[in-house]
């Protein structure tokens, strides 16, 4: 199979920075995120996701009617090795927090319970570079770039972190189109990428589809 060509983005982002990767849920968001990494060239990349395909994701996402009823995973792994020649690792499972995670890890998960799983395993988690959560609501978003080891980064994520009886009207998946999905997708590939390049780290950015977005405390 011929490989990517990734010329036209060089100036961009020099794939030679590309580490391992993550991804825990490919519903709405996370499917546009794998998509995003294959494509800007990393060359090992992680899926995870016990859920399967059904009609309300198709819209957002990057799944077909043809994939209904089988697992995001699977589905994502086959499109992207097709599209783009990547062997993705497929794990068909939800995400509970018991094995050791390492390299760079998106939450892409719609419930605040299950971001606590994932954050469990990646705070003070030596092997995890940078952790970047995806949250949406409706057309309101935010994405969080922080690194887990960093005692600064760390206090101001978890202020960010409730229990899901708190999130109501807030949970992400519950109203989506694909220009949020993939707004989203798109800001949490780029804050990536700034911190592969040159260790610049946003550690959070709001906004809305079709408005301004707006940095939330910067830090270098």
């Amino acid at each position: 199979m011929p490989r990517m060509n990734f010329s036209m983005q060089n100036r961009l982002f020099d794939p030679e920075h590309a580490r391992s990767v993550t991804v825990i849920g490919v519903g709405s968001v996370g499917s546009n995120v794998a998509d995003m990494l294959a494509r800007i060239g990393v060359e090992h990349l992680a899926v995870v996701d016990g859920d399967c395909v059904e009609s309300h994701n198709i819209p957002a996402s990057r799944f077909g009617i043809a994939d209904l009823g089988y697992f995001k995973a699977d589905i994502v792994a086959k499109r992207l090795l097709k599209e783009t020649g990547l062997t993705a690792k497929v794990e068909r499972r939800y995400y509970e927090g018991n094995d050791r995670l390492k390299g760079s890890v998106f939450s892409c998960v719609d419930t605040m319970s299950a971001r606590m799983k994932i954050w469990s395993a990646v705070k003070k988690n030596p092997l995890v570079d940078v952790f970047i959560d995806t949250r949406v609501a409706v057309r309101f978003f935010t994405v969080f770039c922080v690194r887990p080891s960093v005692p600064e980064d760390i206090a101001h994520y978890e202020q960010f972190l409730y229990e899901d009886a708190e999130a109501t009207g807030q949970s992400c998946g519950a109203h989506g189109i694909i220009t949020a999905s993939a707004m989203v997708a798109a800001e949490a590939v780029e804050r990536l990428c700034a911190f592969w390049s040159d260790g610049n780290i946003r550690l959070q950015t709001e906004g809305l589809v079709g408005g301004a977005r707006f940095p939330v405390t910067p830090h270098n």
